[in-house]
C-alpha cells in the first residue's frame, strides 16, 4: 500500500497541493481509479492467499471490480504484472499491461499503450521495464525484452528488443508508399 502514496503524489505533477486536495484531484482521473484498484486488488489477494476462506471471496471480488474499472476506464492492468511505485496513467483509455510484465518505479503511460506478451518458442515472453520510464501515445512495447531506465519511447512506436538506459527510441517512420492518393483506397 506504500506504492499507491507514490502514485498519489504522480498525479500532482510537481505541484504543492494538501493532501485533500491531492485527493480530490486524482479521483478525478480515471488513470488512477485503476490504479488504486490494481494496487488495492493485489495486496488483498496476497494477504489471504494462506486462508481459504477469505481469499475465494476477495478473488471473486477482485475479479468483479477489475471487469468494472475495464469497462469503466479502458484500462487492463493484470494482477499478476508486477509495477513498481508512482505509476502515472497520464491519459485514460485504451492502456494494457499483461500477466508477468514488470515495470519499474515513476513509470509514465499515455493513452493507448499496450505492455505485453509477443514471440514464439524460447522468445516468448513479456517485457521488464526499468524505472523512470515513459511510453507515448499507443507505444506498444512487447516480447521477451529488457527496457532500461530512464527510457523513453515515442508515440506510435513497437518496441521488441531490448532498449539501453538512457535511451529514446521511436520506430515510427514516415515513408510515401505510392503517388495515386486516394484514388485506389
Amino acid at each position: 500500500m506504500r506504492n499507491l502514496k507514490a502514485d498519489l503524489n504522480r498525479y500532482s505533477y510537481g505541484s504543492d497541493k494538501s493532501f485533500v486536495k491531492l485527493m480530490f484531484i486524482s479521483f478525478t482521473k480515471l488513470g488512477f481509479w485503476a490504479v488504486v484498484n490494481y494496487r488495492c486488488s493485489t495486496y488483498f489477494r496476497k494477504k489471504t492467499k494462506t486462508v481459504k476462506v477469505f481469499y475465494y471471496p476477495i478473488l471473486l471480488i477482485t475479479s468483479i471490480t477489475r471487469l468494472i474499472v475495464e469497462i469503466l476506464t479502458g484500462i487492463s492492468i493484470s494482477y499478476h504484472s508486477n509495477i513498481g511505485p508512482g505509476i502515472l496513467i497520464a491519459h485514460f483509455s485504451n492502456v494494457i499491461i499483461g500477466d508477468g510484465v514488470e515495470i519499474g518505479a515513476n513509470a509514465t503511460l499515455h493513452q493507448g499503450v499496450t505492455i505485453g506478451v509477443s514471440g514464439r518458442d524460447e522468445k516468448r515472453g513479456v517485457p521488464s521495464i526499468g524505472d523512470d520510464f515513459f511510453a507515448g501515445a499507443n507505444a506498444v512495447i512487447a516480447g521477451k525484452i529488457k527496457v532500461g531506465n530512464k527510457v523513453a519511447v515515442s508515440a506510435n512506436s513497437f518496441v521488441y528488443c531490448d532498449i539501453e538506459d538512457n535511451s529514446v527510441v521511436s520506430s515510427s517512420v514516415l515513408k510515401v508508399i505510392n503517388k495515386n492518393g486516394t484514388d485506389h483506397v
